[in-house]
Order: C-alpha cells, then structure tokens, then sequence
C-alpha cells in the first residue's frame, strides 16, 4: 500500500464484506470520495466499530491499495449518533449521504461542501425543523455545485427545472411566500436561520427542489425521501 494521506471523513454508506469486514463509503476533505476497506469492522471489540457508523465524522489516516483505501482511525470528531432517534431525522439524515454519494465521482472533492455537510448534521442535533434545514442545505449544496436556482420575484411564479428556478413561463406553482423563504434559507448562515414556515409548504418545497437537485446533476431518483 502506498500514498497515506490524513483526512476528515465522513460515512456516507456501508456495505458487508465476508464475515467480519465492511466496505465504506466515505466522503473525505482531502480526497473527495473513497471507498474503505474496513477489515474487522463487524468484530463487536474492533476498533473500528463505531468509526464505520453512517454519518460518523472522524479523523483518519488512509492508504490507497488497488481497489479501496484501508483505514488506521485516529479519533472521532462526531459520531452523530442522535440521528438514529428520530425516523425523520434519520431519513434525511441519509437523503444528505445519498446526495453526496449520488452526485461526486471518486476522488472528486469539495471542502466547502464537506463542512457545510458536517454544519448541517450537527444542527440536526435535537432541532425540531429538521425538514427546513435540510431544505436549507439543500439549496447551499446545488448551488456550491454550480446550479443556484434563480429565486427573483415575478407576479404569477412558476418554478421550472428546465428553466433554472422561478419564472413566469409555468412549471410548479409557487406562492411569493415560497420564494421568500426559499432566499432565506438560501443567503443565510445555517446556524443564523430562524425557521417560521408551514411544515407541509417546506416538506413541499423540499421535494421540489430535491427534483431540481435530480434534472441538474442527473440523478435518477433519491429513494431516502420516498419514505418521508
């Protein structure tokens, strides 16, 4: 094994191999997305237990073999270990992974996008909007990748894939309220957001800009939200 780098990382999916083993899906600061050997990981006194948990954020060295990295944890950052209290939380918690898991190539990296989703799952911590702060990074995230939707105001607004967000030409049909909210959420820090919207008009506007999210990057679907 060769070219060991130290990195963040954090779980995005896992998979059994044989007996006592996991392969891992990671995606890191330093090196994008990687797929992990995680010998033993299955084996209840390994060490790498509680390190090969989805969503766990941790500090790591990897080395590149031929086909996955293998992992020496160092610490845990966050295990994240709340998300799997709450069904919703847990749900978008792993629309988030499929997300980034879906949309970035191996070795494909963006730190901005990696501490947005380490902020983001933090503040799913014990918060009751959930489903806005998603909806919230959501927009941050298909916008760092490129695709920020056009949100100006217009009389009649539509929102339309094809066309690049709001417009008046038709599509989905918006309230101006929605476009409203979808700027804040958009244009303010995460930690800073007040959430005061309709839990159905957000549950609303997170499927839709999940839809926009899928034209753009051209994903087939996000199954995480079909049990929402």
């Amino acid at each position: 094994m060769k070219n060991s780098i130290t990195t963040e990382a954090i779980i995005l999916s896992e998979t059994r191999y044989s007996e006592s083993s996991k392969i891992l899906r990671a995606y890191t600061k330093e090196i994008g997305k990687v797929s992990i050997m995680a010998k033993g990981a299955l084996r209840p006194k390994s060490k790498l237990v509680t390190f090969s948990q989805p969503h766990c954020h941790f500090l790591c060295n990897l080395s590149q073999g031929k086909n996955f990295y293998y992992i020496e944890p160092i610490k845990i950052i966050d295990s994240n270990f709340f998300l799997r209290r709450d069904y919703t939380t847990i749900v978008l918690a792993g629309y988030i992974s499929e997300m980034v898991e879906k949309s970035f190539l191996e070795g494909e990296t963006n730190e901005t996008v990696f501490d947005l989703i380490v902020k983001t799952l933090r503040l799913m911590n014990g918060n009751k909007n959930v489903e806005a702060l998603v909806l919230a990074f959501s927009l941050k995230y298909i916008s760092y990748m490129g695709y920020r939707p056009n949100l100006k105001e217009v009389e009649n607004p539509f929102f339309s894939n094809y066309d690049g967000g709001v417009t008046n030409k038709g599509g989905t049909i918006l309230r101006i309220e929605d476009i409203y909210y979808l700027k804040k959420l958009l244009y303010t820090s995460l930690d800073e957001l007040v959430f005061d919207y309709d839990l159905s008009r957000t549950i609303f506007l997170l499927n839709l800009i999940a839809d926009y999210i899928k034209y753009n990057l051209e994903i087939h679907e996000f199954n995480s939200l079909k049990i929402l």
